[in-house]
Formats: structure tokens, C-alpha cells, sequence
């Protein structure tokens, strides 16, 4: 985990230099780190992206103007129209993108402030720790993070009411469990 104050794409170092989370990245990517190739490697962001407000909006049900059947058929035209012919899908399978099996969770869009509680800490860390500790013994981490995303998006508010919406992005390619140890079944 890493815990600053940024910008996008950048992190600050504890001597105040800006360092580009790629940068930071870099080092665990396969063509870098041999051992870690097939491995998770996870990265918790809690750090501004930008300077913008999000000043929340009125949640919806509204009806949509496409039935469920011509959005399924409409999906369906783009996968086809999409689908790669056969000399860009030729090739040795036994390899792997180097970015893969990577997962970076920011604690905001890119753009955006991420929020703290002077008392209790950021709101993406808060809601991270609770959702860790009462849903790991049974869920993967992407679950936990839409969790995450949920309630930071809709348990938070600033004074001014403004808003935060995490923003997991992933490169795994599995799902990823935090089991618990057996003995004690806690993690902290």
C-alpha cells in the first residue's frame, strides 16, 4: 500500500519529488521481475489524482429506451463486427503480457481529490480495512473491491458534500483470495 498525496499518474516520495506510478510498477513487471512472472502483484493507492470536486448526482432507476433483448443483439453485432481474424491470433501461447496479473486500486478517478477523516483516515482506506476484515474468509478481491467501490461512493461525504469514487484497475487474471490464517481467522 501506499499512502501520499499525488496527482495523476504520480505519487509523492517522502523527499516531495513527484514519482510516476509507473514507474513505481515497473519493477514488478515480468520482463523485470522473472520470479514474480504469473504472480499477483497488488498495489493500493490512496493518494489524490487531480484537484477536481465530484459534487455527487441524484441516483436513477430510469427506464432505458432499449429492451433487454435489442441490447443483448446490439452487443452481440459489435463482438462479431470486433472478433480478430485468425493471422492477428496466431502465435506461441506460452507467453504473457508483462503488465499481467497485476492489480492497482486507486481511491479515486483520475482527476479527483481522495478524501480523509483527520480522526478516522481516508475514506478508501476505511472502507478497504472493513470490508477486508468482514468479507475476506470468503471472497475474492475484486467482490471486496466492488464493495469497496459501494460504500466509499455511497457512506461518504465531505462537509461540502462532495463525493469520491475509487477506481480498481486490473490486470489479473484469476481470482485472488485474502484468507485469513486458520488458527486465529483474523488478520490484524
Amino acid at each position: 500500500a501506499i499512502l501520499s498525496h499525488g496527482i495523476d499518474g504520480k505519487i509523492y516520495g517522502t523527499d516531495g519529488d513527484l514519482v510516476l506510478v509507473s514507474e513505481i510498477t515497473s519493477f514488478f513487471r515480468g520482463d523485470r521481475a522473472k520470479t514474480l512472472v504469473g504472480k499477483p502483484k497488488i498495489f493500493f493507492l490512496q493518494a489524490c489524482r487531480g484537484g477536481s470536486f465530484d459534487d455527487g448526482i441524484e441516483e436513477t432507476d430510469g427506464p432505458s429506451d432499449q429492451t433487454d433483448e435489442e441490447r443483448e443483439e446490439q452487443l452481440f453485432k459489435k463482438f462479431l463486427d470486433s472478433t480478430p481474424s485468425s493471422d492477428e491470433t496466431d502465435g506461441y501461447l506460452g507467453t504473457l503480457p508483462v503488465e499481467a496479473d497485476m492489480l492497482l486500486a486507486y481511491a479515486t478517478v483520475p482527476g479527483y481529490v481522495s478524501w480523509r477523516n483527520s480522526e478516522k483516515g481516508s475514506w478508501f482506506i476505511q472502507a478497504l480495512v472493513k470490508v477486508i476484515h468482514e468479507d475476506a474468509k470468503e471472497d475474492h478481491l475484486m467482490d471486496m473491491l466492488t464493495r469497496v467501490n459501494d460504500m466509499v461512493a455511497t457512506e461518504f461525504q465531505s462537509k461540502g458534500r462532495q463525493k469520491q469514487m475509487p477506481a480498481p484497475v486490473t490486470h489479473l487474471r484469476k481470482k485472488f483470495f485474502l484468507r485469513p490464517p486458520r488458527k486465529s481467522g483474523r488478520f490484524f
